[in-house]
């Protein structure tokens, strides 16, 4: 089979396209022939130099859908011909977290494709407990797009901020893979969404997809300009994965009684904190991680209902690996970046 592949860190250039065998299963396991992977940040920084990913030469690819090849021994959720979606992380499933749903807290999880050979190849192989059916009918690059980004948005903002219906809520970054999964989400509630970006074509998408204001950061000034949207109350929930550059902005833009949802530090992991925004607002600010497996059922079935509709920004085929790098990287694209073998 073919398979994008680096055997060393570096840039874009480290990407090949090889063949390669097709994976031996072990038991439990199935082998899913490859319709779409979307692009995720963390295989740029495995591409890049981050020292968990193993095995090396290594195949990146945490969100995969595709169609079941063949299962392993001991096998029985899942048959060949079944169109299936990967539930990305891989935890002990017996302690407490997992139990609470909290799978990615585990102290044994692992992410597939980052932790493991993933998906962007033509076949790839995934512990059949992790995959969930999906419609035949379903777009495949969109449905790949439902993981870790919407499995992201989804805890921040339904487990943790809570948000409801008539709600403002701030999306920082509004055009990268979270941000639209968040936009998308948010409006499924039937909240208000004001979004900040860097990127005036990012902000035009993020209306088109029904945000009702917007805010370019570097052409105006973001905390008062969200605070005149919101006829000076502030936003009731913050979704913020940029870090050190947006902190004070989140500080200041949340409402009383607001929450502050951090899931991401892109900009920098340490920024100073006024304390006085917390009790004088009475402000709660929380941590974030990627949502559980039932989480992924939940995303799946309102994706094929209609009610979610991941926006994907371009689709490269696999010989295209290194261009889809670069175009993630660049961070010009609104939405999300898909493989497709």
């Amino acid at each position: 089979m073919r398979a994008a592949i680096f055997a060393e860190h570096g840039g874009p250039e480290v990407l090949r396209v090889e063949e390669t065998p097709v994976p031996v299963l072990k038991p439990g396991e199935a082998l899913i022939k490859v319709e779409a992977g979307a692009l995720n940040r963390l295989d740029l920084a495995a591409r890049i130099g981050r020292p968990e990913v193993e095995p090396m030469p290594h195949i990146g690819g945490l969100d995969v859908v595709g169609t079941v090849a063949e299962t392993g021994a001991d096998v029985q959720n899942v048959s060949p011909g079944d169109r299936v979606a990967i539930y990305p992380i891989l935890s002990c499933r017996n302690c407490s977290l997992c139990a609470a749903g909290d799978s990615a807290l585990c102290r044994r999880q692992r992410v597939y494709g980052f932790q493991t050979q993933g998906g962007f190849a033509e076949y790839c192989a995934a512990p059949a407990v992790n995959l969930e059916r999906v419609s035949p009918l379903a777009d495949a690059a969109e449905t790949s797009a439902l993981s870790t980004a919407y499995l992201t948005a989804w805890r921040m903002l339904v487990r943790n901020a809570r948000l409801k219906r008539g709600e403002w809520v701030l999306i920082h970054s509004i055009g990268g893979g979270v941000g639209m999964a968040a936009l998308d989400i948010a409006r499924y509630l039937g909240a208000r969404v004001v979004g900040t970006a860097s990127a005036d074509a990012k902000l035009e998408t993020a209306l088109n997809a029904g945000a009702e204001a917007v805010v370019n950061y570097r052409k105006e000034n973001a905390a008062e300009r969200v605070m005149q949207i919101t006829n000076g109350a502030g936003a009731d929930a913050v979704v913020d994965v940029i870090g050190e550059a947006t902190w004070e902005i989140s500080l200041q833009c949340a409402a009383v009684n607001g929450r502050i949802v951090t899931a991401g530090v892109t900009s920098g992991p340490v920024a100073p904190t006024n304390i006085r925004h917390f009790y004088q607002r009475q402000l709660t600010a929380m941590g974030s991680v990627v949502g559980g497996q039932a989480e992924f059922r939940t995303l799946l079935a309102l994706a094929s209902c209609g009610f979610l509709r991941p926006v994907v920004a371009r689709r490269f085929a696999l010989d295209e690996i290194r261009a889809a790098h670069e175009a993630l990287e660049s961070r010009a694209c609104a939405g999300k970046v898909v493989i497709e073998p």
